[in-house]
């Protein structure tokens, strides 16, 4: 079963760069604790993995 983007995101927590809230993916985790995340609007950056939590599932995100 492939990984669905929905089922990566992430809300940015840190205000940085004014993306604090935003939502984004983690495209990639690297050495130290860092990831490579990637906001909707196409902005990417190398940041903590502390600046990031795990979004809450969105009701009637995926229809039974």
């Amino acid at each position: 079963m492939p990984i669905r983007p929905e089922n990566q995101r992430y809300v940015y927590r840190w205000d940085r760069h004014g993306r604090k809230g935003q939502l984004c993916l983690v495209l990639a985790r690297g050495k130290m604790n860092s990831c490579l995340v990637k906001f909707d609007d196409g902005y990417t950056m190398v940041t903590s993995r502390n600046a990031i939590k795990k979004a809450p599932e969105v009701a009637n995100a995926h229809p039974a």
